[in-house]
């Protein structure tokens, strides 16, 4: 049977010694100059043939490219589907500047600092709970819905 990746295999193509390390595949990948095609399989739309883009440069310059939309991957009938809603990179100009000033006060170092002790003691019990269930865990089964999550909102 043919590997079949998704759109998601940069996240998922992993290299199972460490699951932080990319695979073979993407880093050759990220070692070459110029974007490579990759034939992914998409639910709606079946084998689609993308472009992977490696270069910081490349990325930042697509990224900051007004001609292209982020967020919508076109339909068979040339029609624009929303892949992502409300994906921030979607927004442009005036727009995307008005949206990054209402969250911006949210991220600030200090604000970021102030979170900390909070995001400590979430992951500290999230890891408890994961450690009580033993070897061979089921994330999923543990965690979610993880009263460490959900306390003081």
């Amino acid at each position: 049977m043919t590997e079949q990746l998704t759109r998601g295999f940069v996240a998922t193509d992993r290299e199972v010694r460490c699951p932080f390390d990319p695979s073979e595949r993407l880093a050759k990948m990220a070692r070459r100059e110029e974007p490579t095609r990759v034939t992914v399989f998409e639910r709606e739309y079946g084998e689609v043939e993308v472009l992977t883009f490696h270069r910081y440069a490349d990325v930042r310059a697509l990224y900051n490219d007004p001609r292209l939309d982020h967020s919508f991957i076109p339909a068979p009938d040339g029609a624009m589907q929303t892949a992502q809603p409300g994906f921030f990179p979607r927004f442009h100009g005036t727009e995307h500047t008005r949206l990054r000033r209402m969250v911006a006060g949210s991220f600030t170092p200090k604000r970021v600092a102030q979170l900390r002790p909070r995001i400590e003691s979430i992951i500290s019990e999230l890891l408890d709970e994961v450690e009580e269930a033993g070897p061979g865990v089921d994330l999923f089964k543990v965690l979610r819905p993880s009263a460490a999550l959900h306390r003081d909102r």
